[in-house]
C-alpha cells in the first residue's frame, strides 16, 4: 500500500513540473511588450483650409512589439487625416485621435478658412472724369520716342505705363486721349506690372474724319474698329487680361478711361 502511495506522489510531481515547464514555454512564445502610453508631440494644430500639417505620435515604451499608430479625425468635414498628415478641408475644429494598442491621444486641430484673392482696383491709370495724371499734356504736345511716362495717381499705384510714339505725333487732349494720326504702330501705350492684370479701356470714335477712314483701338489681344459715320456719342470698352503686359494702340479713337484690375 505504502509503494503504491510513493508511486502515486511520483506521478503528481512529475505531472507538477511538467504543467510548470509548460507554463513557463508559454510564456516565452507569448513575450510581447505592451503599449503603456502614446503622445502627440507636435505643437502646431493650425492649418488653412487646403493645406497641410504634420502630427507626429511617440509610443511608449521604446521597446513596445507593436508601435503601429492608427489615426482618426473626428469630423472629416473639417479636417482629415492620413498616417499623421492633417488636412484642413474647412473652418472649424476637428478632434485628431492617435490610437497605439490600446493607448490613444488627442489633440484639437483648427482650420482656417482659405484667403480667396479677390479682384481689386490697382489703380485707375487715366480718367477724364477725375483728372488727367500728374504730368499729362493738357494741350496738343509734341512728343519724343524718349518722352517720359505720365505719373499715375494715386502714387502708390502697382501699374506703370510707358509711351512709344513717334517724334512727329501729337499728344491731343479734346476731351480724351488722343494720339494723332495714330495709325502708326508706335503709338502705343504700355501697361506693365509685377504680376497678371486686367485692364478694361473705355474709348469714343474721335470723329471728323472722311467717311472712307475706319478707326480702330487695340488693347492686348482685343480689338475694336469702326467708320466715321458709327454714333460718335457712345461710349465703349474692351477688357483683356494681360501677362504683366498690356499694349493700347490708337487709331482715330481717344480714351476716356484706363482701368487696371489685380487678375483672380
Amino acid at each position: 500500500m505504502k509503494k503504491m502511495l510513493r508511486i502515486a506522489a511520483a506521478l503528481a510531481a512529475l505531472l507538477a513540473m511538467t504543467n510548470f515547464i509548460g507554463c513557463k514555454n508559454d510564456d516565452d512564445d507569448d513575450g510581447d511588450v505592451a503599449v503603456t502610453d502614446v503622445k502627440i508631440t507636435s505643437t502646431v494644430t493650425e492649418v488653412t483650409a487646403g493645406e497641410t500639417i504634420i502630427l507626429k505620435a511617440e509610443v511608449l515604451p521604446a521597446g513596445a512589439t507593436n508601435k503601429t499608430v492608427t489615426w482618426t479625425s473626428s469630423d472629416a468635414t473639417v479636417a482629415t487625416v492620413k498616417e499623421g498628415v492633417v488636412t484642413g478641408v474647412a473652418a472649424g475644429t476637428a478632434t485628431i485621435t492617435a490610437k497605439a494598442g490600446e493607448k490613444t491621444d488627442a489633440v484639437d486641430v483648427t482650420v482656417k478658412a482659405a484667403v480667396v484673392p479677390s479682384t481689386k482696383v490697382l489703380d485707375v491709370v487715366y480718367d477724364l472724369n477725375k483728372g488727367l495724371p500728374t504730368g499729362f499734356p493738357t494741350e496738343d504736345t509734341l512728343i519724343s520716342a524718349d518722352w517720359d511716362a505720365p505719373t499715375a495717381t494715386p502714387a502708390t499705384n502697382d501699374i506703370t505705363w510707358t509711351w512709344i510714339a513717334a517724334k512727329t505725333r501729337k499728344v491731343r487732349n479734346n476731351g480724351g486721349l488722343q494720339v494723332s494720326n495714330g495709325s502708326s504702330a508706335e503709338d502705343m501705350i504700355t501697361l506693365s506690372a509685377d504680376s497678371d492684370f486686367t485692364v478694361t479701356v473705355t474709348y469714343k470714335f474721335a470723329g471728323a474724319y472722311a467717311a472712307d477712314k475706319v478707326r480702330c483701338i487695340t488693347v492686348g489681344d482685343k480689338s475694336d474698329s469702326m467708320a466715321s459715320d458709327t454714333d460718335r456719342t457712345k461710349e465703349y470698352t474692351l477688357t483683356t487680361t494681360a501677362a504683366k503686359t498690356a499694349t493700347i494702340a490708337m487709331n482715330g479713337m481717344k480714351l476716356l478711361k484706363v482701368e487696371t484690375k489685380a487678375a483672380n
